[in-house]
């Protein structure tokens, strides 16, 4: 599966037409001609199909399935592959496709607009439908993650050529809703569902190469799942159907989809979650990432509902169907906005009977009392960023994370090169610190292997290593070299620069020592423009613009040579 599509692969194009035109009379006379049963239709409700509830007169009972004109033949080909496999595991669970008159499991059919459609039969599967239903537990849910587990299980191995189906309720496509939001019209609604979709970008796409993947029935909504009851015990679900959202995603997309429809009109959403990870966990467990992504997918499903209902009320406004879950959706984004993402994976790993991640060596301190320390014990040029300062705790890749969960990009940080936290580079150093920490004057194979490593991604000529342990340390040691190599001492830089915190970085960089508190330039210093563009002394109007940057260069070098002197070094 490709990695996660950006904004602009999926929205508008994945939008259905209106809903089949079609009367309970054409339903009847569908099944009669197309599948041979004499029957009586009773219109379902649904969303871009069509669906009859068929009574045929042998007694048995189907649902004849109209879909959109726009609906492929090969994806409906795909729900009833992935149904027949699914119910060869879990025979009476999902519905059986009858066969046509013709031997087809798929049929065309036309209606009074001149639209054709595809048409299916399938059975219908007895019992209760779970929306509106009464005696709701949490051994309910926790049977629903039973049986998801059993479908993602059944559907390993599944093969099927429309494998690549776009789809906008794929979690993996879910970055098409940062364009969508704007059709939010409540500024506070749309700020919410903004920090939701960051939050989801940075806490589970940034993960997609680490998350389990696999076939997903993706709408365990309580339309379509079916329960059963036995005396007084709690109603167990006992089958689902409408395979029509299934696809190859995230294994974990399944378990949020579920979480939230789940916790519609709950007070305790972490119960409800934890039950449907404990039933899904006790049959295909649960990695720690899906944990950790679990509550920003689970949200990010709910900004797909209500972004959808926007996107598609502007298209379709007398459609009650398609706000039909708007107003609970927001009710379950604001509680999920409220839980802290740590108190939700230690308590989702608790439900699983696993182990929560250890407490805090130290209590936590409040913001007022970390100011306070800092003000007392840390240097007054230690100077925190922004107005109000962020107490970041945690990194992973390219994001950081505040005390509340909030993800933030990070365009700043200069000092880990793959990213925060990299798993490789943390298991790499913390089995080095377990054995040995020191200094390059003892020998040691690691550092001998490392080298020839490291320089075998480079040309031939760069050959050799010195290993610092910070960038000002690096070009400390750079000016160091070509000093002694060129004889020379003069260094020319360009303004604004910034090359580090040593006394020689300080005196080479224009940001510091033209800045506040800074000394100026020493007379072995000759700084150059910047070469920028926008707001430099040449800019993009100006097609001359790069020769004349470098004429500056060019210019600094003759002056140098005319006074007999020369530079060491250049950096930039």
């Amino acid at each position: 599966m490709p990695p996660v599509p950006t904004p602009t692969s999926h929205g508008a194009a994945l939008r259905r037409s209106a809903s089949p035109v079609f009367t309970t009379e054409d339903g009847e006379r569908i099944v009669q001609q197309q599948f041979g049963l004499q029957s009586s239709c009773k219109d379902l409700s649904s969303y871009i199909d069509r669906n009859f509830l068929v009574e045929a007169q042998d007694g048995s009972r189907w649902v004849l399935r109209i879909a959109n004109d726009e609906e492929e033949q090969r994806t409906l080909d795909l729900q009833n592959c992935a149904m027949q496999r699914v119910g060869e595991a879990l025979p009476g669970q999902v519905p059986e496709v009858r066969l046509s008159v013709n031997g087809q499991t798929i049929e065309r059919v036309m209606a009074s607009d001149g639209r054709e459609h595809w048409v299916r039969l399938v059975s219908f599967l007895p019992g209760e439908l779970m929306s509106g239903a009464p005696g709701i537990e949490l051994s309910t849910w926790r049977g629903l993650g039973e049986l998801l587990a059993k479908i993602d299980l059944a559907l390993i191995g599944f093969e099927h050529e429309a494998a690549d189906r776009e789809l906008r309720w794929d979690l993996a496509c879910a970055a098409w809703t940062v364009g969508a939001s704007k059709l939010i019209q409540n500024p506070r609604s749309r700020a919410l569902v903004e920090a939701l979709q960051v939050q989801f970008l940075g806490q589970v796409a940034r993960r997609w190469e680490e998350l389990p993947k696999g076939w997903i029935h993706n709408d365990p909504n309580d339309q379509n799942l079916v329960l059963s009851r036995a005396g007084s015990a709690a109603p167990r679900v006992s089958g689902i159907f409408d395979f029509g959202d299934i696809v190859h995603s995230a294994r974990i997309f399944e378990l949020a989809v579920a979480c939230a429809y789940g916790i519609f009109g709950v007070k305790a959403p972490l119960q409800v979650m934890g039950e449907l990870c404990a039933g899904y966990d006790a049959h295909a467990p649960l990695l720690d990432v899906e944990f950790e992504s679990l509550l920003a997918a689970t949200a990010m499903r709910l900004v797909q509902s209500v972004t959808i209902a926007a996107q598609d009320t502007q298209d379709d406004p007398d459609n009650e169907h398609v706000r039909a879950s708007e107003s609970p959706a927001w009710d379950a984004l604001q509680g999920l906005a409220s839980i802290d993402p740590q108190t939700a994976i230690d308590h989702l790993r608790q439900a699983c009977g696993r182990v929560a991640a250890p407490p805090a060596a130290l209590p936590a301190l409040a913001r007022k009392d970390i100011l306070q320390l800092r003000g007392e014990h840390l240097g007054p040029s230690l100077s925190l960023s922004y107005q109000d300062s962020i107490e970041i705790v945690r990194g992973r890749g390219a994001w950081l994370f505040d005390s509340t969960g909030r993800a933030y990009l990070d365009g700043v940080n200069n000092v880990c090169h793959v990213g925060h936290c990299h798993p490789h580079v943390v298991a790499a150093g913390q089995e080095q610190m377990a054995m040995l920490n020191t200094n390059t004057r003892y020998l040691h194979q690691n550092i001998a292997r490392y080298s020839k490593r490291l320089t075998g991604l480079f040309p031939e000529h760069l050959s050799v290593c010195f290993f610092v342990n910070s960038g000002s340390e690096a070009n400390e040691l750079a000016i160091r070299m070509a000093r002694n190599f060129t004889g020379r001492r003069n260094i020319l830089s360009i303004e604004g620069g910034y090359h580090g915190n040593t006394s020689t970085m300080v005196d080479i960089s224009p940001y510091k020592h033209d800045g506040p508190g800074g000394a100026g330039a020493p007379d072995w210093l000759t700084a150059v423009a910047c070469p920028d563009t926008y707001r430099g002394r040449h800019r993009a109007d100006d097609p001359q613009a790069a020769a004349k940057y470098a004429q500056e260069i060019a210019d600094a070098c003759q002056r140098a040579a005319e006074r007999n002197s020369g530079y060491a070094a250049f950096i930039a």
